[in-house]
């Protein structure tokens, strides 16, 4: 049985608990830095096996950036570099492993312009993702990394953060043998400055 249903309920308690006020404005025009912590669940969709747990550390760089701009919604382009330490492929009588990853992903952000709306954005990218030991699905050390998210801009005592969930597709992009990938469950919250 997955254990989803739980992480989002999880994820909606938090969402409810920190955004105490809805923040300023939607920052679709705003250039800023983000420093950030999550965390992660692998999943077993799209030909995984190795159930992992662990976190995401990450900073990210956004600006505004017209060339993505879709039917008239301005866009961002926002760099992630993150640092991804796992656990996990403790199946018949072998021990846990822990991996550790570094990567940098690079997205296009759409931010909703309603004002009456609380500040929320969909983004879509892809990435590069080096991992220091192969795992049950990823059995190269360089791996490609697409990955769709959503997320909240929220005001935490005066200071804005995003709560966001992104899910990672981690995978040798076929040039390996096998090329089941890691399919990542990200939980984050971050904080502008």
């Amino acid at each position: 049985m997955s254990r989803l249903p739980s992480y989002l309920a999880v994820a909606a308690a938090a969402l409810a608990l920190t955004s105490t006020a809805p923040a300023q404005a939607s920052p679709q025009n705003d250039t800023f830095f983000t420093a950030g912590a999550g965390t992660v669940t692998t999943q077993k969709w799209l030909g995984s096996s190795d159930i992992r747990r662990g976190g995401q550390y990450f900073i990210t760089y956004s600006r505004p950036e017209p060339r993505f701009a879709f039917q008239n919604h301005p866009a961002q382009w926002v760099w992630h570099a993150y640092y991804l330490p796992t656990r996990g492929g403790a199946h018949f009588q072998a021990p846990f492993r822990t991996s550790h990853g570094f990567g940098l992903m690079a997205s296009a952000r759409y931010w909703n312009r309603a004002p009456q709306n609380l500040p929320t954005f969909i983004e879509a990218g892809w990435g590069v993702h080096l991992q220091d030991k192969w795992t049950d699905d990823v059995d190269l050390p360089l791996s490609s990394s697409p990955f769709i998210g959503m997320g909240v801009l929220v005001d935490i005592g005066g200071q804005e953060a995003i709560f966001a969930t992104r899910l990672i597709h981690i995978s040798n992009a076929g040039i390996g043998a096998r090329n089941r990938g890691l399919n990542a469950l990200v939980f984050s919250l971050e904080f502008k400055f």
